[in-house]
């Protein structure tokens, strides 16, 4: 599937400007998506990462989404900080901790961060949700 196209075509398909939860591991990997689909939808960053370690990290990639944003921002970006939580996430992998880099842990983290993200658009009346995932080099 190429998701680039399918993009396009819901953007070309719009008749408004719709809510969009924007799920990002990192200030990198969602600049350009940021500086792409804040010309279509009202924008809010979700930060939910429980797989980044130590907490001194997350807090790292943290203040440096927040400082992309507020480089880009034109009042169109908020974002949901969420506090640094793993132990959730380390049950949820439970068993797969020493699988290799893009294995199943790798599936099942992406898989949990994206339950956690649709349930906060659900719960907050969000048109749509996507994660800078599907376009990281990662």
């Amino acid at each position: 599937m190429n998701y680039q196209l399918e993009m396009e075509n819901i953007i070309k398909n719009l008749n408004y400007r719709p809510k969009l939860l924007l799920h990002s591991c990192c200030g990198p990997c969602s600049s350009y998506v940021l500086s792409i689909l804040t010309n279509y939808f009202d924008i809010t960053v979700y930060f939910y990462n429980p797989n980044i370690y130590p907490n001194e990290e997350y807090n790292k990639r943290l203040k440096e989404q927040i400082k992309l944003i507020n480089e880009m921002n034109n009042n169109k970006i908020d974002i949901v900080e969420t506090s640094y939580d793993d132990k959730d996430y380390y049950n949820y992998i439970k068993g797969h901790e020493k699988d290799k880099e893009g294995g199943m842990r790798c599936h099942l983290c992406y898989q949990y961060r994206m339950e956690k993200t649709c349930i906060y658009a659900k719960n907050n009346n969000y048109d749509f949700f996507t994660t800078t995932l599907s376009v990281s080099p990662y």
